[in-house]
Parts: C-alpha cells; structure tokens; sequence
C-alpha cells in the first residue's frame, strides 16, 4: 500500500510539471505556483528515496552458499528445526547442493544477545575510517578430471525481519589449467555497506562475506597399519572413506600407526599418502556430574579428506585411541 501512494505521488509530481509547461506557455501560471510545484516534485522524490531504502535494510547479509552450479533466482530456505539454537538443523534450499556459513545474533526474551553462527569464522577489521564484520568459511575441492574447469559460486545468503532464510544468485569463479591442482588456493568475497549493531555495542559499518576454497585429492580408501616398539607388523586394516571410525582402537602393544590414503589425481591416476602417528601426551578426560573424572584415554587425532554429495570435500577427524594392557 505504501509503494502505490509513492507510485501515485511520483506521478502526480509528474502531471503537475506538464501543467505547469502548458500554462507558461498561455502566460498564465504565477511564479509562486511554480515554485510551489517544484517542492511538491522534491517531496514525492524524497518519499520513494525513503521507501527503496527502507526496502533494502530489511533483510541483512549474514553469510553465504557456495555450490558447483549457478542459481538463476532467489531461492528461500526451509528449516526442519527452528529451535533455539538457531538455523542450524534441517537448512536446505530445494534443488541446490552446496555448503551453507553464517552468523548473526538475536535478542533473546529477557534482552540477552544470542549470537547463532554456523561454519563461520568471524572478525571485526578496521578499513580505512569504517568498522568491518568479516564472516568467512574454508572449502574444500576436489578438481576436475583432466582439463575441466572448476566453476565454483558463492551466493550471498540474507536474513529477513521475520526470520526467513534466502540466497541470490552471486559471484563465480574459475580454476582452470594449471590452477586445478592440489595446494591451489582462491576465493570469492562479498560485501554490502550497513550499519549494525552486534553484542551490546559493537558496531559495523560493513558486512563482508569470504568463501576461500582450496584444492585437495579426494579420497579413495584408508589404512591403518600397526607396528609395535620393534617395528613389528601387527595389524592392517582397509576401509571406505565413509566407513573409517570416529575412534580407531589401537591394539595394546601399538607403538605407531602409518595411516596410508589413497588419492584420486584429476589425470585418473592414484597416489598414496602416508602419514605417521604415535601418541605425544594427549589425554581426553571424563567426568561425572561431581566433576570426578572416572575414564581417561590416550589420544591421536588424525585427519582426512572425504568427498560429499554437494560436489565438495570435507575434512574429517579421526581419534586413535591407544589402548592399554
């Protein structure tokens, strides 16, 4: 309703211009009308001004998506799960694979501030006279098979007044020959000018979103191979990347563990990285609810890549448990 009176407005504005036009032309229009018309225009300019700007600090730029396809639309978000926590559970947009980051912060019904984040990394910069929020995400890819390009998008994702989730189409870029290479790095930023308010007082003047992407083998199959003090083998064990354990035991006499991984190259060949753990002193504690800690273990943690079904690889955590006689 408030954009049709600023249409009408702006077309009154307009009508009375012509009328004023025709009748300088008779020689019957006074000074005064005149100048009273054009205040009339500068009012009705003003007002659509105000309008379009309120329109655009409605929904607030929070974090991104990024995908292997481009979208052509803005596509909203649907929640399984609009707990407390947040967005955090269920968030998908119908038909586009990719991985979504963000960060926001709402008032909770006693006045506390709740800041709800999700595979974001957030930093405050200073950047020249203005204050900058950076939220920024890490992704991994795997490259293309031979000399393919790597098309890789990041969308910008925003946040409604009421609460509703969408994404835009965004920027692209492109890894190419020579650059689809494991260790290539590049990314994709963002950025919308507007004054915020985080926290109780911290305050924003810009809103910049980064999605930095590096190039790594995907993953093929994993072992782990056991030797004990005096380099004796003592197990080996082969697994899918969707199958390795959270917590791989160990066997007691374990000295060392050589996790061997088989890389898939963008050529169709395979490598094998190996890498060798052994535990270094860290324990992992367990207490009850008297804070009495009743189980303790010996842990090395390991990591690998695995790929996912959005085109992206995932970088995932592996505990050897070293078990004890």
């Amino acid at each position: 309703m408030k954009r049709d009176r600023q249409i009408e407005n702006k077309k009154m504005g307009q009508c009375k211009v012509g009328w004023i036009q025709k009748n300088r032309k008779t020689g019957k229009i006074s000074w005064i009308l005149f100048l009273l018309s054009l205040v009339l225009i500068g009012l009705c300019s003003c007002n659509l001004a105000s309008g379009e700007g309120e329109e655009q600090s409605r929904d607030r730029l929070i974090g991104g998506m990024v995908t292997r396809e481009p979208i052509d639309e803005k596509i909203y978000a649907t929640v399984e799960n609009r707990g407390k926590d947040g967005y955090l559970w269920g968030m998908e947009f119908e038909g586009v694979l990719g991985d979504s980051f963000f960060y926001h912060e709402e008032k909770t019904d006693d006045g506390m501030v709740r800041a709800i984040g999700y595979d974001a990394s957030v930093s405050y910069l200073e950047e020249e006279e203005s204050k900058v929020m950076e939220v920024s995400h890490l992704i991994y890819v795997a490259p293309e098979p031979g000399e393919t390009i790597n098309h890789l998008y990041l969308h910008p994702l925003y946040k409604t007044e009421d609460g509703k989730l969408y994404i835009m189409p965004g920027e692209c870029v492109s890894l190419g020959s020579g650059m689809n290479t494991e260790g290539v790095t590049t990314s994709i930023t963002l950025e919308e000018t507007e004054k915020i308010t985080f926290g109780q007082n911290q305050q924003v003047d810009k809103v910049i979103v980064r999605a930095s992407f590096e190039v790594v083998y995907d993953t093929m199959k994993i072992r782990f191979v056991q030797f004990d003090k005096d380099n004796t083998l003592l197990s080996r064990e082969e697994y899918e990347p969707g199958e390795v354990p959270f917590d791989y035991v160990t066997d007691p006499k374990a000295e060392f563990v050589l996790m061997e991984i088989e890389q898939l190259k963008p050529d169709g060949t395979r490598v094998w990285e190996r890498q060798t753990y052994e535990w270094e002193g860290l324990v992992d504690e367990y207490t009850n609810e008297r804070n009495e800690v009743y189980h303790t273990e010996k842990v090395t943690n390991a990591y690998y890549y695995r790929g996912k079904e959005d085109g992206f690889i995932e970088k995932k955590l592996c505990r050897i448990i070293w078990a004890e006689e």
